[in-house]
């Protein structure tokens, strides 16, 4: 080990980004996903050789900053407690090297006369993100376009995305926020408007649905001991 060591810093983390960066998104191992088959999401943690975290400190230190801040982390399909339960079994410290990020686009309440709210979900997951992701860079969300789309009154739909808007700018760090939507998923107006606020919306291709039966995760034993890093 102590070879490796004497390698110059940068062929070290050439080693580190081969050994836990992957391509695809890692969605988040407190919440398993029925989107995702086991044998898919086996193989895509099968892929992260997090056994060189435990070497030493120093290589523990080195690779933890590659993990976290080089993967992107899918959050989907979590509720704010799962979020929570993610950045703790992971700690402060990893949580700030993260740098990108998948959520869903906070939902929206219209509590009549124009008067807007995030639902208590979204909310709590941005704070979480706000508080424990210090280094977040990319913030990266799908909006939900058919209740956007069905929201008649325009001046709520502006101070919706101003309220987003405002919660996104409170994460200091952050600098690039990325709506992916579907072909037909917004209107055009709505669209202008996200981008009037610096927001780089894309279009990505709907995916095919997926026969998903219900117990799928029940006789599954999910076990990813992300607290070792």
């Amino acid at each position: 080990m102590a070879n490796f060591l004497s390698l110059p810093g940068e062929l070290r983390d050439i080693m580190y980004e081969l050994l836990l960066v992957l391509d695809e998104p890692i969605v988040s191992p407190t919440r398993p996903s029925p989107q995702y088959n086991r044998p898919q999401l086996q193989t895509t943690l099968q892929k992260l050789h997090i056994d060189i975290l435990l070497a030493n400190k120093m290589i523990h230190r080195e690779a933890s900053s590659v993990l976290y801040g080089q993967n992107r982390f899918d959050l989907t399909k979590c509720t704010s407690e799962q979020v929570s339960l993610f950045v703790t079994q992971i700690g402060r410290h990893n949580s700030s090297h993260i740098r990108y990020i998948h959520i869903n686009f906070p939902g929206i309440r219209d509590r009549g006369q124009d008067d807007v709210v995030f639902n208590d979900d979204g909310a709590m997951i941005l704070a979480v993100i706000q508080l424990n992701c210090t280094n977040l860079h990319s913030i990266t969300t799908y909006p939900d376009g058919d209740q956007l789309n069905a929201i008649d009154k325009p001046l709520v739909i502006e101070k919706a995305l101003a309220l987003t808007n405002t919660h996104f700018k409170a994460i200091s760090s952050l600098r690039v926020v990325v709506i992916q939507v579907y072909k037909n998923g917004l209107s055009g107006s709505i669209r202008d408007t996200m981008k009037s606020y610096g927001w780089k919306v894309e279009e990505i291709e709907q995916e095919k649905e997926l026969a998903q039966a219900s117990n799928v995760w029940d006789d599954y034993d999910y076990d990813f001991s992300w607290s070792v890093c």
